[in-house]
């Protein structure tokens, strides 16, 4: 709506929304946004996991499981959190001038290759670049791996009709319908953030890449 005021929806419309992380002590109201900017390469949003699980899938299994005495709030609330976010959760990498809020600044950074916590402006633990050769035979063969898997999904996409490669290059579909769209987004953004640590480690020259 800031772009077109004219956007803005309907009585009784209904608008996409998703549930983000948002400061401590936050409305509802407040911590919603458009499923797009989520799922946009430099996105600075985290989907709010704890809401959804909590909100929707745990309601729905009590039903089924509380007929056995089971309890999956309490289930849930006594289960191990994970120590480190995946990969492409991770915000290191992306570059966005956007991010303000303060978990930013907290979230702890873990090697690439073995996990082990490295320094705020390392990828690599010591360990790891002490073998240099070895990390580099890593990281790029997980990106050349990320890439091929980036053109397999670009291919189903062409064969769909959501690739315009005769005007302008590059997948241009965006439908939230499609399971296709949210892998398509997923590795983009794992393999942005590889050929960046592999740039900035002097693994291979910057270059701009087609990130279909």
């Amino acid at each position: 709506m800031r772009a077109d005021p004219r956007a803005e929806p309907c009585y009784a419309e209904r608008v996409p929304y998703v549930v983000i992380h948002g400061e401590p002590g936050a409305r509802l109201v407040d911590m919603v946004v458009d499923p797009l900017d989520l799922l946009a390469i430099d996105s600075p949003f985290r989907l709010n996991d704890v809401y959804y699980i909590t909100k929707q899938i745990i309601p729905a299994l009590q039903r089924v499981f509380g007929l056995l005495g089971a309890d999956l709030n309490q289930w849930f609330s006594e289960m191990p959190r994970p120590a480190r976010e995946a990969f492409a959760k991770r915000p290191s990498y992306a570059p966005n001038p956007q991010r303000t809020r303060i978990d930013y600044y907290y979230l702890s950074k873990h090697c690439i290759l073995c996990g082990e916590l490295v320094q705020a402006s390392a990828h690599l633990c010591n360990k790891c670049s002490h073998r240099e050769i070895a990390a580099a035979t890593a990281v790029i063969g997980r990106t050349s791996k990320l890439e091929k898997e980036m053109q397999h999904l670009a291919a189903i996409c062409r064969h769909c009709g959501g690739g315009d490669w005769v005007l302008e290059s590059g997948i241009k579909c965006t439908s939230l319908a499609c399971s296709v769209f949210y892998e398509r987004r997923k590795v983009q953004k794992e393999l942005q953030g590889l050929s960046a640590v592999a740039g900035d480690e002097g693994f291979y020259p910057k270059c701009m890449v087609e990130w279909f």
